[in-house]
């Protein structure tokens, strides 16, 4: 649901979407809203979808309005298509939507290879019970956080390093 207001600027009971995507739940952007993706495509803008998104479970995301779509990987590799996707848009003279929707932060937190990280603690909210699977969750969600992280960290030292990191 915070998926559909972020990409349509949209309560989600508005844009259709009051649960998961995936199954068994199957909720669906409702086809009448707008995606950020179409409203920029339709402004002139390339619109670009690395990884995942949640919005429409079957069918395209070209649906959403991207005009490129390249598949769900590991956060390292994730990075490295959308510095790709970057250095070819850098040239244009045309302005660009990037998305990057990363897998790591999704159970069963190992995507990638993501190894659990427990080297800064693991604090339980007070609403969870205290033991160690939960302790285990946590430090498997740290892990895939702190991978996903470095994605993030490589495609921001990609932006400084293209020079375009001031204004994207």
């Amino acid at each position: 649901p915070r998926r559909a207001s972020l990409h349509t600027g949209r309560y989600p009971h508005s844009a259709g979407v009051l649960g998961p995507a995936h199954a068994p739940f199957g909720w669906r952007l409702d086809p009448r809203e707008r995606h950020v993706a179409q409203i920029l495509g339709d402004a002139g803008y390339s619109t670009t979808l690395v990884g995942m998104q949640h919005l429409i479970e079957r069918g395209s995301a070209h649906e959403l309005g991207y005009s490129r779509v390249l598949p769900v990987a590991p956060a390292y590799a994730e990075a490295d298509a959308t510095l790709g996707v970057l250095r070819e848009l850098s040239w244009r003279d045309q302005p660009f939507y990037v998305e990057v929707g990363f897998e790591e932060p999704h159970r069963p937190y190992d995507f990638g290879g993501a190894q659990p990280d427990d080297s800064r603690g693991v604090a339980i909210p007070p609403y969870l019970p205290e033991g160690p699977e939960s302790r285990q969750d946590f430090a498997a969600f740290q892990g895939a956080i702190r991978q996903m992280d470095a994605g993030v960290g490589r495609i921001l030292r990609g932006l400084d390093e293209l020079g375009i990191a001031d204004s994207t």
